[in-house]
């Protein structure tokens, strides 16, 4: 389910990337602030609260600024190109990049059959990803999903190492609140705070940006759920495993975008054909075949 909020949560955020939001920066800012609001629901959180050592809080404030980065680079990539291409470059390197971090940070190691999973994934992410135009637009979306994926896995990686050592409610609100204190950085520039207020500011009616902070809360309530329920899973599994399962968002983005743009052209426009449709299904089934491989050599 974890997954399926992630997918909403994609798909969202195009529309506000290409509707409401022009600066990828802008909705970064506006994303790691309302991870403030992790707060609200801290008392709940499973697991006992309290003030890391110097050395958890350390870390924890780095893996929060890698979750910002990550956050930044998904939208520089996705204001360039569609959520369905975008969105499994990411989840597809992604386990590749959780399980070197996995063995660095906590011990867990690779099964030899991951080199036949990184290879699909490889493939598959790369025809996913291709276009026959705009081949300078299509490396930069390739190379800002790579880095968005990177850092994800840092993130994800380094909670891990975080939860085996403290619990789970403690590390998940410090990485929150590192996130945030990460997002303040931006608002150093002049330009950023501009986007921000015009964001946040009062809107008159009818105002054709009235609803664009009301889409970014919704957008992130569907990552929020997403975000607790993957990391709770971290904590008490493997996490390798954990990321190899993203493949199941893959279906999801694919499917959401292909109705919506089908049954809402004016809300979300996907390049959709036969041959597109082709293109993307076969590549969801390599990037599926090759996280499923990557899940079970994970379990060996």
């Amino acid at each position: 389910m974890a997954y399926f909020f992630f997918a909403a949560a994609a798909v969202v955020d195009k529309f506000i990337l290409t509707k409401k939001i022009d600066r990828p920066a802008v909705y970064t800012v506006l994303v790691s602030l309302l991870g403030v609001l992790v707060l609200a629901i801290a008392p709940i959180l499973p697991g006992e609260l309290f003030v890391l050592p110097p050395s958890g809080l350390a870390w924890s404030f780095a893996y929060g600024v890698a979750f910002v980065f990550a956050i930044f680079y998904l939208y520089r990539a996705m204001r360039l190109g569609e959520a369905s291409r975008v969105v499994p470059i990411i989840i597809s390197f992604q386990p590749i990049f959780i399980l070197l971090m996995a063995w660095v940070l906590i011990g867990e190691t690779l099964a030899p059959i991951s080199f036949l999973a990184f290879l699909l994934i490889l493939f598959g992410a790369v025809l996913i990803s291709y276009q026959k135009s705009t081949w300078q637009v299509n490396r930069k979306i390739f190379a800002f999903s790579l880095l968005a994926a990177f850092f994800f896995a840092l993130n994800l990686a380094g909670s891990k190492f975080l939860f085996d050592q403290y619990g789970f409610a403690s590390p998940f609100v410090w990485i929150r609140i590192g996130s945030v204190v990460a997002a303040g950085f931006f608002l150093l520039s002049r330009s950023i705070r501009q986007g921000v207020w015009q964001m946040i500011k009062p809107k008159p009616a009818g105002h054709h940006q009235k609803h664009g902070l009301l889409l970014v809360i919704v957008a992130q309530a569907f990552g929020a759920v997403g975000v607790v329920m993957v990391n709770y899973a971290v904590s008490i599994g493997p996490v390798s495993l954990v990321g190899a399962l993203q493949g199941l968002q893959h279906m999801f983005v694919f499917v959401l975008t292909t109705l919506i743009s089908l049954m809402l052209p004016r809300v979300l426009s996907e390049k959709i054909s036969r041959s597109i449709l082709i293109q993307k299904s076969i590549a969801i089934i390599i990037l599926v075949s090759g996280v499923a491989i990557l899940a079970l050599s994970s379990t060996g």
